[in-house]
């Protein structure tokens, strides 16, 4: 019989880990079998086959009419609670992308001078492949850009110029004279 439910694994006397499934019996399996995820043991999968202390799976919350959301809230709750504080959990379940973001600001803040120094060793090891790449992608996007730059634009002053020469433009002494700046400021709010 399936059983969904939040559960805890302890192993030594100490909550490990939380989780949540729609079968214990399964799930218990793959903890102790070691199952991998994307070619790689999970963190509790290693801790339950290294350990030699007691290991065992504690039934949180019976939950037999509930969605895969309702149990991820509960599992969730459970984590958050600060109960168990040894725990491994590396993803919280049901995170809003706001709390991703603010995690990601967190971590980038964290490791600032890991994350220099690994671009500083990048780049110079991939420095031919940079070039290389560069080379082939101006090659490859060469027409597009010259085709964008030579596009015609109008002014509001009522003379027409190419993108690439916008700046050039805009100090000519045409535009200087004729752009109607009280129409600008007129659309301005103050």
């Amino acid at each position: 019989m399936k059983i969904k439910c939040t559960y805890a694994i302890e192993i030594g006397g100490v909550v490990k880990y939380i989780g949540s499934t729609k079968n214990f019996k399964r799930r218990i399996g793959e903890h102790m079998s070691g199952h991998k995820y994307k070619g790689k043991y999970a963190v509790i999968s290693e801790l339950i086959l290294d350990s030699d202390d007691d290991i065992k799976f504690i039934l949180l919350e019976k939950m037999p009419s509930s969605t895969k959301k309702e149990r991820l809230f509960k599992e969730r709750e459970h984590i958050e609670s600060g109960l168990y504080r040894d725990i491994v959990n590396k993803a919280i379940p049901i995170r809003e992308p706001w709390e991703h973001k603010e995690l990601k600001k967190v971590y980038n803040q964290k490791n600032k001078d890991k994350k220099k120094e690994y671009d500083e060793v990048y780049r110079k090891v991939n420095k031919e492949n940079k070039k290389e790449y560069d080379k082939v992608y101006y090659q490859k996007n060469k027409e597009k850009k010259n085709e964008r730059k030579r596009e015609k634009i109008t002014c509001q002053c009522g003379k027409e110029y190419s993108r690439g020469s916008k700046t050039y433009h805009f100090k000519t002494l045409h535009h200087l004279n004729n752009f109607p700046i009280q129409k600008l400021l007129s659309t301005w709010y103050w």
